[in-house]
This record gives structure tokens, sequence and C-alpha cells, in this order.
């Protein structure tokens, strides 16, 4: 029987063992002519940033590991992929921590630029009536929130650390029927974004950003020159941009090992592979075996290859997403099946999660009142020490990085327009404010 025919027969029947041999070799095949090709516009796109941006020196050790990789097969092909996946892993979370703490410098220093400048400070209630038909333009509720965050988090701070712990504790409040890993898990966004994770390591090829690091946390703010302030500003937007083709680079690689790590795990249960998968096997094996030649002739080379992928991949994903909606009834009576096993793998290493863990604990654990209290405390005593030891200029630019985090604390659109016209009208900071006012003028363009 075909593909469909199959999946109908399955969604019939109670039990799912009589059809397990057919559903994953089908299922394998989808998932390996997927990978295949998702493979190799990823390891194209690779090619192509380093054709362009050659003296990249930090890389070079994980391409190298990557095509050693792309030349074996089955185990011995993850053994290879794996730890560098684990290691990018790694990396890429050192990367946010300092990409989220110079996000907290970036916003200060968009509030001093203005003390250097002539401003006038506009009609707050045109300016908030703006903001109001912005914020509410949308019907759809979650982009309505993401709105109310991103504006929230660029007004004029006016809150007290009271106000901003209680704000705290009713967003953990809303995990009491979540699990721990939940809760632990937005916790740790918190702390990322608010700058409190201390523990960052020296990221290759940017050697000088723990200085800039230092050199921000120590700046003075209040009394800080215009030639202090373009030297910084400038040091903090060429680590910014540096940090940004890194992790863009980071993901594309990240992409090629999982969806490679997919086709290794799926090969045991394939029986054949269709053309497409045949033609981006043979443009990825081109790349990899001339990724040193002159970058325009291998460019150029792929060009035939590309074209007659266009538009396979959606066509499979499709095919995929109808086996995908019964993998997890067919794993839950079938647990102890190899292809089973791998095929819930394989979901993991394709979704739009790139650096999930795939040694994560499938297991959910109740979060207790017990656990939220204490995390909560634990948590708030955590930004208590912060702020005692930091600027106020400091402090505000966090609170309002975390508040632009946590779920909206609103409960009626006249709160969030009283709180808006609140920030508005008693922010006495003239170049604060008229920075707010510009930046969410940008937003809303």
């Amino acid at each position: 029987m075909n593909e469909k025919e199959l999946i109908q027969k399955m969604k019939k029947k109670k039990s799912y063992a009589p059809y397990l041999a057919e559903y994953t070799r089908n299922f394998a095949g989808m998932y390996y002519e997927y990978a295949s090709i998702h493979l190799a516009y990823s390891y194209y796109t690779v090619f192509e940033i380093l054709s362009e941006e050659p003296e990249q020196e930090w890389v070079k050790p994980i391409i190298e590991e990557l095509n050693r990789a792309l030349a074996l097969n089955g185990e011995e092909a993850i053994a290879v992929i794996s730890p560098l996946r684990d290691n990018i892993m790694k990396v890429m979370d050192n990367i946010t921590l300092y990409t989220d703490l110079l996000g907290i410098y970036e916003h200060i220093l968009n509030r001093v630029e203005y003390r250097f400048r002539e401003v006038t400070v506009p009609d707050l209630q045109v300016t908030l009536t703006r903001i109001q038909q912005f914020i509410f333009a949308d019907k759809d509720a979650v982009v309505t929130n993401d709105k109310i965050k991103t504006i929230v988090s660029e007004l004029p701070l006016r809150m007290t650390k009271q106000r901003f712990y209680d704000i705290i504790t009713d967003s953990l409040a809303i995990y009491k029927d979540s699990d721990e890993a939940g809760i632990s898990n937005f916790v740790y966004q918190i702390r990322t974004v608010a700058g409190l994770k201390d523990d960052l390591k020296p990221v290759e090829g940017l050697a000088d950003l723990s200085t800039l690091v230092a050199e921000c946390r120590n700046a003075d703010y209040t009394t800080m020159s215009k030639e202090e302030y373009d030297t910084l500003r400038e040091r903090l937007e060429q680590c910014t941009e540096t940090l940004t083709f890194m992790v863009n680079l980071y993901m594309q690689i990240q992409e090629c090992i999982n969806h490679f790590y997919t086709m290794q795990l799926c090969k045991p249960f394939v029986s054949q592979t269709g053309h497409a998968a045949e033609t981006a096997d043979t443009l990825t094996e081109q790349i990899r075996t001339h990724f040193c030649d002159d970058p325009q002739s291998v460019l150029d080379g792929c060009n035939s290859y590309l074209e007659e992928l266009e538009g396979k991949q959606e066509s499979v994903m499709e095919r995929v997403m109808e086996y995908e909606a019964l993998l997890h009834d067919v794993l839950a009576e079938c647990p102890e099946d190899a292809a089973m096993q791998a095929l819930a793998t394989c979901e993991k290493l394709v979704s739009s999660s790139i650096f999930i863990d795939l040694q994560e604990e499938t297991q959910s654990v109740p979060a207790t009142p017990e656990f939220i209290q204490k995390t909560t405390s634990d948590l708030l005593e955590e930004f208590a020490a912060f702020f005692k030891n930091h600027s106020a200029i400091l402090n505000r630019a966090v609170m309002s990085m975390v508040l632009g985090t946590v779920p909206v604390f609103f409960n009626s659109t006249q709160e969030i327009t009283e709180y808006i016209e609140y920030s508005l009208e008693h922010c006495s900071n003239t170049a604060e404010l008229c920075a707010s006012i510009d930046i969410i003028n940008m937003i809303m363009e």
C-alpha cells in the first residue's frame, strides 16, 4: 500500500504493531530524503559564507571536523558528529550569554547618546495614541503580547524594585501546572537576559570580548563624555557585528550536523533513496571534495543541482508531517523498537530547535508549590544582590530587559495604557525620554 493508505489504516486500528515495519521504513526514507536536501542547502550556505569571509581562523577546526564526518558513514560518522554537535552547543550557550549582556549595555548607550544631541520632547499624547494603535492593530493575541513586551522593554522605566519582584513572582506562579524543567528553562532565560550568569568563557575569534564587557560594566554612564561614548559605542558595535556573524555561521553548521546525523540514524532502515536524495548527496559530496578549490568555480558547479532540488524539500516535509503525527503514539506502543527510537531522535534533529539537547529526559517532574517558591526566592535573592552592587542606570536596563521577556503582566487594555502614559509623563530625563520615543517609533515603522 502507498504512504497515505498506510497512515489511514493505522489511524483506524487499535494496534500499530502489524504496520510497524512498513511505517518505520517509509518514515525513515522520508526523513533521509528531507535531511539530505536540507544538508545540501545548509552546507552550500556554509561554503558560500566562508568564500565571502575566508579569514575566519576560529571556525577552521570545526569545518575540518564536519568535512571529516561527511566522508564517513554509520557509527563512525556519528562518533565524530555527536561530540562536534555538543561542542557547538556549549559555544553557542556562551555566545548567547555575551550577546544578551551586550544587549543590556547597548540599551544604556542608546539613551546616553541623546545627551549629546539637541532634542525636543514630542507631543506625549500623540506618542501614546500611536503606541496604542500599534499594539492593538492585530487581532492575534500572541502578536499583540509580543508587541506589548517589546514596547515595555524600551519605555523609560519608572518602577520600584518591589513591583519588579512582584512581576517576577507572578510570572513564575503561572507555571504552577507545569513541570520542573519548564520552570528551570524559564529562569535560565531570565538570568541570561538579565546578565546574572557570570560564568562567561573566552570566545574563540573574539579575544577582546571579555575586556569589552569589563569596560561596559565599569563605565560611568552618568558622567561619560562624548569621546568616551563614541569609543565604547564603536567597540560594542564591532563586537556585536562579529557575534552576529558567528551565530549565523554556527547555526548553519549545526543545521548541517543535525541533518547529517538524521541521515546516519535513518540509513539502516531505508531500503532505497529517491532521486532528490541522490541529487542532494551528490551536491554535498561535490562541495566536500572541492572545499579548498576556487570558491566561485565550486559555487558555479552547484547551480544545476540546486535548480533540480528546488521545491523538493517542501513536498517531502508535507509527507513527513503526516507520519510525525503518529510518531509518539506508535512509540508509546513500541518503545523498545530500534527504528522507532531512531525516528524519535530524528524528530528532534529536524525540528526548528537546532540546539535541542538530544539526551534531555522526556519524563517530566511536576513542579510542586515548594519547588516554585524555592526557585522564586533564589532568583529574587540573586536580583537583590545584583542591584545592590550595581548602578541605578544598569539596574534599570536589566529590569527593562527582563520585562521584555516575562509574560505580559497587565490585566486589561486600560492597565497597558496607564502604564505607558505613566512611563512617558514621569520621565524627567529628557535624553532618556527622547531616546525611548525614537526607538519605539523605529520599532513601529
